[in-house]
């Protein structure tokens, strides 16, 4: 059940600017363009620091879902539906 809402909170934050964060420890900001069911993410316009601190740019960005360790959202997400009807569950 769980996994079902976090999929439904990822594509409702398509529109909107993420951060991931992958299990070897990257980060990659940008707007999220497509999300699937096993959590593989498809990322346009995207900032990347690497280990030397330089910034690098990519226009898109794929990540694998079982790589994917933690998805940053945009405090917007607090008043998307599927957070307000999972709250009222557990209440």
């Amino acid at each position: 059940m769980s996994h079902i809402v976090t999929i439904k909170l990822l594509e409702e934050t398509i529109p909107f600017i993420i951060t991931v964060e992958t299990e070897n420890g990257k980060n990659y900001r940008g707007k999220l363009k497509n999300i699937e069911e096993n959590m593989n993410c498809h990322l346009e316009d995207v900032s990347f620091v690497n280990s030397n601190g330089k910034i690098l740019k990519y226009k898109t960005v794929f990540l694998r879902g079982n790589a994917c360790k933690i998805f940053i959202l945009p405090d917007i997400m607090k008043e998307t539906p599927v957070i307000k009807i999972k709250i009222n569950q557990i209440k």
